[in-house]
């Protein structure tokens, strides 16, 4: 584990040989501390310059730029409602979002490595990470992935549940067991 470098308004700094490697897989791409964010991240996200024509098209929308400002006053706040920090947030900014470096929970994972560029490469036609204005494309099937692994831990936490409340059986319910024991046969219908 190396030092973290911080930047005057405490945002870490990526490792000089990842950035390196992340121009030299695509130009485009940029690492960043994800503060920036609208909903800010506690972690790393890669992120995709947007081309000067698609921005073009949203500046020179009078609907867009008439219903909304540039820049909005965000204040952040923590779990308990104390105030973090006060910012201007972008939201017609020159980077779009790609990708947050998590783990398969969705847990921040601090430390940098070789693995982020294998999954841009594997991710790449996924991702579209060339067309940022596509980028939404594969969003239901992404979340219908999300939704059935949630069901499957919700599945393995009540399995595991039960088969805790089993092994402890007799201290949990100490005063039943101990006077009526298990019954050897159950009649049909009784089972609660």
């Amino acid at each position: 584990m190396g030092v973290d470098i911080l930047t005057a308004d405490g945002h870490r700094v990526p490792p000089p040989w990842f950035v390196l490697k992340l121009e030299a897989f695509d130009p485009n791409l940029r690492v960043q501390w994800g503060f920036g964010l609208a909903r800010p991240w506690p972690g790393w996200i890669i992120e995709r310059k947007i081309p000067d024509e698609m921005k073009a098209k949203v500046y020179q929308d009078p609907k867009k730029q008439a219903n909304r400002e540039r820049f909005k006053h965000q204040i952040i706040v923590g779990k308990n409602g104390e105030r973090i920090a006060d910012r201007q947030l972008d939201f017609m900014p020159d980077w779009h979002f790609v990708y947050a470096v998590c783990d398969t929970d969705g847990m921040p994972v601090l430390e940098l490595g070789e693995f982020v560029i294998d999954y841009l490469r594997k991710n790449y036609n996924r991702t579209l990470l060339g067309h940022p204005e596509l980028a939404r494309r594969y969003v239901a099937q992404d979340d219908a992935e999300d939704a059935a692994r949630l069901v499957k831990k919700d599945e393995q936490l009540l399995e595991d549940v039960a088969d805790a409340v089993e092994d402890n059986k007799y201290q949990i319910f100490h005063e039943t067991m101990a006077r009526t024991g298990q019954p050897a046969t159950v009649k049909e219908g009784t089972e609660l």
